[in-house]
């Protein structure tokens, strides 16, 4: 089977997630690591490993598994596919998973993230495959509290006489 390894410069140290037949693991931030891992019926899953704990962590349309490829603070990247055997890209920010599928891509996969950017690659129409990087748009809330602190600067005035 496949094992995740981290080595500390001197040491390599195995890295399964418990009950795994196969762990691989793709991103690091800090002490936290991602992947997947396959389950004894052949399912895989995406992990999370803190340097303590693994978590699972599986997308809920992913009925055909998730994969976790990168991690920056709390934001994991990667792909998850659906029952019809279809990869989407996906963004897990610590409590909430959103589906990012490049606009007419037949497939979609994100496979790192540094701050707002995330790269990826997706498939079109032709079989055709191609790079790309996005930068995260803010929040729709962040967007009316910079609307609004917009709206309370103070304005300068035009007096009639």
């Amino acid at each position: 089977g496949t094992h995740g390894t981290l080595y500390d410069g001197s040491t390599w140290t195995t890295l399964d997630h418990p009950g795994a037949t196969d762990t691989e693991l793709h991103g690091i931030d800090g002490a936290n690591m991602v992947g997947k891992y396959w389950d004894s019926g052949g399912n895989y899953h995406g992990t999370l490993y803190d340097g303590s704990t693994w978590t699972t962590l599986d997308h809920p349309s992913g009925t055909n598994g998730t994969i976790l490829y990168g991690i920056d603070g709390a934001n994991m990247v990667g792909s998850y596919t659906d029952s019809s055997g279809t990869p989407h890209g996906t963004l897990y920010d610590g409590s909430t998973w959103h589906t990012l599928d490049f606009p007419g891509a037949v497939s979609t996969q994100m496979f790192g993230i540094d701050g707002d950017n995330i790269v990826g690659f997706y498939w079109d129409g032709g079989s055709n495959i191609y790079g790309f990087m996005v930068t995260a748009v803010p929040e729709p809330a962040a967007i009316l509290l910079a609307l609004l602190a917009l709206a309370l600067l103070p304005r300068r005035r035009r007096f009639r006489q």
